[in-house]
């Protein structure tokens, strides 16, 4: 029972984390009364929880993305297109706090990966400190964020396939490393690594 219960706090606590990242990028505010909007929260949490401790792999991955695209579309009024693109944004850009933990607690205060994995990933407290990791990270890079949601991008079916499949294809390869610890120990050419490419990405868009 316990179990179901952090579980679900967590992912309150990261839909927080969603909602604000929403907010920074967007340069928006929510566009449905609070009261439903508490609603949606407490509902896609629910339906994550379900997801997070029954489903693993591409699978679980697939269905919270999709689960985050509905909750921006609903609460921001936004397009499909605009709200899955701010979804694998946002999963892109948390694989950065990921690595920063993970560094931190095996490099700094000298757990063990299986450690880590086992006892403190996902949990409360590393939720919190991944949201904020996060928060702080968007806000940092909110200019170039910006302008890779901002662009007019439907006229270029082309370029919009290509920033798609390019972040599934990242995302599922940091969290493939980061899950069966298969990462080396250079973590932060991961995080540069990460940070070039949506420079770059940007900087393409701005040419089309």
């Amino acid at each position: 029972m316990w179990q179901i219960i952090d579980a679900y706090i967590g992912l309150l606590i990261m839909l927080t984390g969603t909602f604000t990242f929403g907010k920074i990028v967007l340069n928006e505010k929510i566009k449905i009364k609070k009261t439903k909007f508490f609603l949606l929260t407490l509902l896609i949490a629910i339906i994550q929880t379900i997801v997070g401790l029954n489903l693993s792999g591409t699978i679980k991955t697939i269905i919270m993305v999709i689960s985050n695209v509905c909750f921006y579309k609903l609460t921001f009024k936004i397009s499909y297109k605009k709200s899955m693109l701010l979804a694998l944004l946002q999963m892109f850009i948390l694989i950065i706090p990921d690595l920063l933990e993970l560094f931190f607690l095996t490099k700094v205060l000298g757990f063990s990966k299986e450690q880590c994995y086992n006892f403190y990933a996902r949990s409360i407290i590393s939720n919190i400190i991944i949201i904020l990791l996060l928060i702080i990270i968007t806000y940092i890079l909110r200019k170039i964020l910006r302008r890779l949601i901002n662009e007019k991008l439907e006229d270029n079916k082309k370029i919009i396939c290509q920033l798609i499949l390019t972040f599934i294809c990242v995302i599922m390869f940091f969290y493939i490393i980061i899950q069966e610890f298969r990462f080396q120990d250079n973590v932060m050419v991961y995080i540069i690594s990460i940070l070039v490419l949506i420079i770059v990405l940007s900087s393409l868009i701005k040419q089309t």
